[in-house]
């Protein structure tokens, strides 16, 4: 009897302390995750601020009062922070380009195209930045191209049907909604090269005109 009661309070007193640890891992876990979110925001804050070719880890680890050996714990590299940037504004400006897909579902198709374009520019023209590092700068090519071929795929369905308004006949949905992108980020990428951007030389309008040809609202 005394020994089935020991071993009752062995598996019980092992259990607790599993527990514990499990529970210490876990606080330990969002305790990190809270120091990697406010690395990644200060490393995007510091390239709205200097730019792509001005950052630093230097910098960066100024900024958040830590040394710059410390930052590598996170991040194996600088690259490895300015693909997390690239990344991170690859989510925001798809979100703002699509976040509100029910509503653009009631406009007419030529209007959803126009509108995808036009959020693309603004935030093009309100993070400069952060979007010359998504869509120029060769150390973020992976996150440039999945956020192409993202945005690509989410504006073919809307670009099929102004197609079909406008008796296009040549090509395909998914090559219109490919040069459409292609128009934009160039027309864009020869304003963030050049001081004091603006905006875009283009609108969305004429951009998708250019493609689809007349367009209709």
């Amino acid at each position: 009897v005394y020994d089935v009661h020991w071993m009752w309070c062995v598996l019980n007193l092992e259990f607790f302390f599993q527990a514990e640890d499990g529970i210490r891992d876990l606080v330990r876990s969002r305790g990190l995750g809270d120091v990697y979110k406010r690395q990644l925001q200060d490393a995007t804050s510091l390239v709205v601020a200097v730019g792509v070719k001005r950052f630093s880890i230097r910098e960066l680890a100024r900024r958040l009062g830590v040394q710059p050996a410390a930052l590598y714990h996170y991040f194996p590299s600088k690259v490895a922070i300015l693909q997390a940037v690239a990344a991170q504004t690859a989510n925001r400006l798809i979100a703002a380009m699509f976040g509100s897909e029910a509503q653009g579902a009631e406009m007419h198709a030529c209007t959803q195209v126009c509108t995808r374009i036009e959020s693309f520019m603004t935030v093009a023209s309100e993070e400069p930045h952060l979007w010359e590092l998504l869509f120029l700068d060769a150390r973020a090519a992976n996150e440039g191209t999945q956020a192409r071929l993202e945005i690509e795929r989410r504006l073919t369905g809307p670009v099929a049907a102004c197609r079909v308004t406008n008796q296009a006949t040549t090509g395909s949905a998914a090559a219109s909604a490919r040069a459409i992108l292609a128009i934009t980020i160039g027309a864009v990428a020869g304003q963030v090269c050049r001081p004091g951007f603006g905006g875009p030389a283009r609108s969305a309008r004429q951009i998708v005109g250019l493609c689809l040809g007349a367009i209709a609202r």
